[in-house]
């Protein structure tokens, strides 16, 4: 049997990116049908409150980090300075001097000595290097880098609240009763799209509303509450009235279909690394990012024989391509 060395993604990663992520598995595993077939299981009293708050345009449609980071403030998690900063931080990915100079304030709140560490050596070494082209993206190994360093840090950040005890009290009511969590679960089901189509619900969403009936039938697939978009009524609309039963027959398909249907056990993992391989889970050798994981409190295939390897390069890494 080969012998792995697995400590050493403490040394590529935040050594405690361990918390959000065990704090995201958790919240996975409170939904108790998500990570088997790809469907919520959320309980009554949170399912009346997302129906309540959520937009009639579908779920995966509710918003993205900054919504938020607003529903956070409100809340009285983050306080409006902070909240402001963050968003400074993300809107200066491009502007690396920016971005070296705001890593501070953010580094400093960090709990553990050793994630304070890892950021401050980090962010040190980026200021060294020649500075990085303003049109870079992630297909670039440079920027890739770079931006994992500032992504890691920005989760970090935010999830320091959720970390640890659970909230209770009138944070906890607030969330309850706002979008706050739409916005979650509309990442969520942006992960099962980009697992199950490599390709993200905005991407499928502008697609249908060109007239590609593949597209909106992928998208159902994964929100079903995508029937009360504006475009996919229209369509629905003009089947109906054209007599099309194929069409018809392909969106109750789509919308009895399960979007995870052939992950099983696996389905957590899928989400997680989906989420999270950006803050630097790309850089671990299969045996690191399996050590890794299983710390996080996850159920993987197995190491030895091959399991895992196939899994990521069949699985994980076309996502990122």
């Amino acid at each position: 049997m080969p012998t792995y060395v697995t400590y050493r993604w403490k040394e590529k990663i935040d050594p405690a990116l361990i918390k959000p992520i065990k704090t995201y598995v958790t919240f996975l595993g409170q939904l108790e049908r998500a990570p088997h077939d790809g469907l919520p299981g959320f309980p009554d009293e949170l399912v009346e409150s997302i129906t309540e708050n959520s937009k009639p345009q579908g779920l995966s449609l509710e918003g993205g980090f900054k919504e938020f980071l607003q529903h956070t403030q409100k809340a009285g998690l983050t306080s409006k300075r902070g909240t402001s900063s963050i968003l400074k931080l993300l809107e200066s990915m491009e502007d690396r001097d920016v971005t070296i100079k705001l890593s501070p304030r953010f580094i400093r709140k960090l709990p553990e000595e050793e994630s304070r560490k890892f950021y401050t050596d980090k962010f040190k070494a980026l200021a060294t290097e020649k500075g990085l082209s303003k049109k870079a993206n992630l297909s670039d190994k440079d920027f890739l880098d770079y931006f994992s360093v500032v992504y890691s840090l920005f989760i970090r950040y935010v999830s320091l609240e959720f970390e640890g005890d659970p909230i209770v009290g009138k944070k906890s009511d607030y969330l309850l009763r706002s979008s706050a969590l739409a916005t979650v679960f509309s990442s969520l089901l942006s992960s099962y799209s980009q697992i199950a189509n490599q390709q993200t619900l905005a991407e499928l969403t502008a697609n249908f509303s060109k007239g590609d009936d593949k597209s909106l039938f992928k998208a159902i697939t994964i929100d079903k509450s995508l029937l009360y978009n504006m475009a996919a009524k229209k369509r629905i609309v003009q089947a109906q009235l054209s007599g099309d039963k194929k069409f018809f027959s392909k969106l109750g398909k789509a919308i009895s279909d399960d979007p995870l249907r052939r992950v099983g056990q696996h389905g957590k993992t899928y989400t997680v690394l989906s989420l999270f391989w950006y803050t630097g889970l790309y850089k671990l050798t299969a045996p690191e990012l399996h050590a890794f994981l299983k710390s996080c409190g996850l159920v993987l295939p197995s190491l030895e024989g091959g399991a895992f390897y196939k899994f990521l390069d069949r699985h994980i890494k076309p996502i990122f391509k």
